[in-house]
């Protein structure tokens, strides 16, 4: 049985100085609502999402990268 639909409305990144927040949305398994689309959003997929930044700010030679997700 599925859960509560949401829908994402937003995206966004703070003290993201390094990575530009195109190819950090690019990285992502959450996918923000358009016009046919309420979005992707799951525990599961965020949790995808903190892990993929993770490895690509690692991969940038950022090693001690934490990533706080924040939903509102």
């Amino acid at each position: 049985e599925k859960g509560r639909k949401h829908r994402v409305d937003d995206i966004s990144f703070r003290g993201n100085r390094n990575l530009s927040d195109d190819n950090l949305r690019s990285h992502l398994a959450i996918q923000q609502h358009h016009f046919l689309s309420r979005g992707r959003f799951s525990q599961k997929l965020l949790q995808k999402s903190v892990s993929d930044i993770e490895a690509l700010y690692r991969d940038n030679g950022y090693e001690q990268i934490k990533v706080t997700p924040e939903v509102i």
